[in-house]
């Protein structure tokens, strides 16, 4: 398919403190995939820059108790995307991350990273923290 991941990094922490669950969907073919001690979270799929013209992702990130002190923080999110036309090119991705902070944190800054290329002008993702 032609996507990249959306990496998310919370307060700079680019160590290895981040694990992940994926749920995928592609015409009708289903997988999932997992990952631990890595440098970022995967919370999103992006649209490649050679995908259909005017075909973009879209995706909701969420980030329950953020600002709690006392615990590791969890990620919930959710995209979809065209990235070729046909059978197949169309993709909805369910994610769960884990932030392992070497001590519990709140949630202070987000930065979103593409996991290669660059961003595509029209993707959207929405960020909901609930504290």
């Amino acid at each position: 398919m032609n996507a990249a991941d959306l990496l998310v990094r919370f307060n700079g922490d680019s160590g290895t403190n981040y694990e992940r669950q994926t749920l995928h969907g592609a015409g009708t073919t289903a997988g999932a995939t997992e990952a631990s001690s890595a440098t970022s979270a995967t919370l999103g799929h992006l649209t490649g820059s050679t995908a259909p013209a005017g075909a973009f992702a879209v995706g909701v990130i969420e980030l329950p108790h953020y600002a709690a002190t006392d615990q590791q923080k969890n990620a919930l999110a959710r995209s979809y995307y065209r990235g070729a036309t046909g059978v197949g090119g169309r993709v909805v991705t369910h994610f769960g991350a884990t932030w392992n902070a070497a001590v519990a944190t709140q949630i202070s800054s987000v930065t979103l990273l593409p996991g290669s290329g660059s961003f595509i002008s029209g993707c959207l993702f929405t960020l909901y923290g609930l504290p």
